[in-house]
């Protein structure tokens, strides 16, 4: 067998499952079984066969031997035919023949079997040595090789008067040998037959628990963990079965402590930056407070005052939103949407922040499918990329905005030729609290991506722009065009949402 076909039987009998493997393995048993005691008893049948119709024909020549000397002696050819006529009926032989030292025939009851053997050197060596046995000859009347029985005729103990020669049948111990070994083979088709149905019984003893055990290990691959399963027998499974139950129980308490220790540093860490962002326009407008009895007169400081408590009570209510927004459930009211019209109203939407900021921006919207989204959940993380991406470049940046077909799903670039992000920045931008700028909760983001996994889509920032599948990258550069910053630099983020299918609508 070839390797690579022993490869693909291998990768083959790896994908069966644990029930046809046991089927498989006790059939195979059963077949080598049978095989060898095929060749086992049909190999001693037909020895014993052959034996027996050796030791017959010995018989039978000794005493034909005897009984043809006195025909040979008066030359009575046809008391010689009629006395090897009987003794052919009388066994299984196909021919006799007696001849005399130099091979001429005294008579035969068929010709053409001994013909060639006679003419041979052989016969004139079994002459010579008095041999008596079986031997293999050519018989051209029937076209094949034959086995036949040689005996010398002796008179008066040391006169040799020529050789019995006997065709016996081979077909005969075939047929014995071929009907033994149709009986063997019945019975190793019952016998399978009877391995497959104690295999089949076997298997619901051990591969049901352990079907059982591998759908218990999917949950808790899944998260739920706590699963257990029956134990139902005191053997090698049944303690197998125990110490899944326990490494479960101890796989739910864990995750109970590392959820309760997740909240309290989630919790922690949102109070430091909550207390963190609270506490500058805090100051701010505590400060202008403490001021306004001593300038309430000046007019200037009351403009001032009033400008400052704004912007800071404004900063305030923004995170307050933002922690609202990520803290609560996100609930989606569905629509059928074109993200290419989308995309393209938020960047008009912006347009007075792009004039001012001379950015250049670029569109190459290359699908007409649509999804399923609810809209102002969309809008918002638009709005936000798209700040980002142009507060990120400062003066005189560019922004390219791409929609394309992927598969099943709609894909949305929102691509700049700024510096890029750093690395360890890029690996947390989606965490909480998490923000590029000096001014900002660090949540935008986090909510974006939070939207973006209820429609059960992604997002990804790639940074800087070589980190771009091919296909994408090659496709962002044609479409910002000589602002391309080169594949070093940059900053893209790559939204995947499922297309909407005829299915759906």
């Amino acid at each position: 067998m070839r390797l690579p076909t022993a490869r693909k039987l291998v990768n083959f009998l790896g994908r069966l499952s644990l029930r046809w493997k046991l089927i498989a393995a006790v059939s195979l048993l059963v077949v080598l079984i049978d095989i060898g005691i095929l060749m086992l008893v049909s190999g001693a049948q037909r020895r014993a066969l052959e034996t027996e119709i050796i030791a017959s024909i010995d018989r039978n020549a000794d005493s034909l031997s005897r009984m043809i000397v006195p025909a040979i002696l008066h030359d009575d050819r046809l008391d010689i035919y009629v006395q090897l006529e009987n003794s052919r009926r009388a066994s299984h032989i196909l021919a006799i023949a007696a001849v005399d030292t130099a091979g001429t025939p005294f008579s035969m009851t068929h010709s053409g079997y001994f013909e060639a053997f006679l003419q041979s050197d052989d016969f004139r060596s079994h002459m010579r040595r008095r041999a008596y046995g079986t031997f293999a000859h050519y018989a051209p009347s029937e076209e094949k090789e034959m086995r036949s029985y040689f005996s010398t005729i002796v008179a008066n103990y040391d006169q040799v008067l020529g050789a019995l020669l006997i065709c016996y049948e081979q077909n005969w111990i075939y047929e014995q040998v071929r009907h033994l070994q149709r009986r063997v083979l019945l019975v190793g088709l019952v016998a399978l037959a009877v391995g497959w149905l104690l295999t089949a019984l076997l298997s619901r003893g051990i591969v049901a628990p352990i079907e059982r055990l591998e759908r218990a290990a999917v949950r808790i691959g899944a998260g739920e963990f706590g699963k257990t399963v029956e134990v139902e027998t005191h053997d090698e499974i049944g303690a197998l079965a125990e110490t899944f139950n326990t490494m479960s129980i101890e796989l739910k308490k864990r995750e109970e402590e590392v959820r309760r220790a997740e909240r309290l540093s989630a919790i922690g860490q949102t109070a430091s930056v909550v207390a963190h962002e609270m506490k500058t326009p805090l100051t701010s407008v505590k400060t202008y407070v403490d001021m306004l009895s001593m300038k309430y007169e000046d007019a200037s400081f009351r403009v001032k005052f009033s400008g400052t408590v704004e912007a800071q009570v404004n900063r305030l209510e923004k995170l307050v939103d933002d922690l609202l927004d990520y803290s609560r459930d996100t609930r989606l009211h569905m629509t059928q949407l074109d993200l290419s019209l989308h995309l393209h109203q938020a960047v008009a939407f912006f347009g007075d922040m792009i004039v001012a900021q001379r950015v250049t921006v670029y569109e190459d919207y290359r699908t007409e499918q649509a999804v399923a989204a609810d809209p102002d959940k969309l809008e918002q993380i638009f709005f936000n990329l798209i700040r980002n991406a142009v507060e990120a470049q400062g003066e005189s940046g560019a922004l390219g905005l791409l929609t394309l077909d992927d598969g099943d799903d709609v894909v949305v670039l929102v691509a700049d030729a700024g510096t890029g992000i750093p690395e360890e920045t890029a690996a947390t931008i989606f965490d909480p609290f998490v923000s590029t700028k000096a001014k900002g909760t660090g949540l935008g983001l986090a909510i974006a991506r939070k939207i973006t996994e209820a429609h059960r889509g992604t997002i990804e920032v790639r940074s800087p722009l070589k980190t771009l599948a091919e296909e994408y990258r090659t496709l962002v550069q044609k479409t910002l065009a000589e602002h391309w910053p080169g594949a070093g630099y940059g900053t893209c983020f790559v939204i995947r949402l499922p297309a909407l299918r005829e299915s759906d609508t």
